[in-house]
């Protein structure tokens, strides 16, 4: 049962160790939360409370594609096909490439990618600094910014 709040779901689906993939929940009231990726089950079990509490109105995951050459590809391809599964049980997803939702992070942020990730989370975010203040937190700070892209696209697109 929903309680009526209205909410949104980003996805960065992750692909190593040092970033294993991350959701990030994000209320209209502002309320922000995270989910660090660990296993199938308890991010299946993750979407669904969040399914169950709130109206989603969007969910956006960062689309990707095999590159030739990396290790990492079935891994990430894996996450990938997941998360989009599990997503639509609550909703049809929408997917972004990360070219696309990169977009949102100001350019005045310099650095690597992931850092400018952090950096413009915590800009467009204060409140959540305690929750993404190590390297290790890109994952959380991809998926808030990938919903905050999904959530202006959704409007854009709604006209509101």
């Amino acid at each position: 049962m929903t309680n009526g709040e209205t909410a949104y779901i980003g996805i960065d689906p992750g692909m190593s160790k040092q970033n294993p993939g991350a959701a990030a929940l994000l209320v209209d009231d502002g309320f922000v939360a995270f989910y660090d990726w660990h296993d199938p089950n308890s991010a299946a079990d993750v979407m669904r409370l969040w399914g169950d509490q709130y109206k989603i109105l969007g969910i956006t995951i960062e689309k990707v594609w095999a590159r030739p050459g990396e290790g990492h590809t079935s891994k990430l391809l894996e996450n990938f096909g997941f998360w989009q599964g599990v997503a639509r049980i609550i909703c049809r997803p929408d997917l972004y490439k990360p070219k696309e939702w990169q977009q949102i992070i100001p350019n005045h942020f310099k650095g690597k990618a992931k850092e400018k990730s952090i950096a413009a989370a915590k800009f467009y975010f204060p409140e959540i600094k305690p929750l993404i203040y190590l390297k290790k937190h890109a994952g959380r700070a991809d998926a808030l910014l990938i919903c905050e892209y999904g959530k202006r696209m959704n409007r854009f697109k709604k006209g509101v």
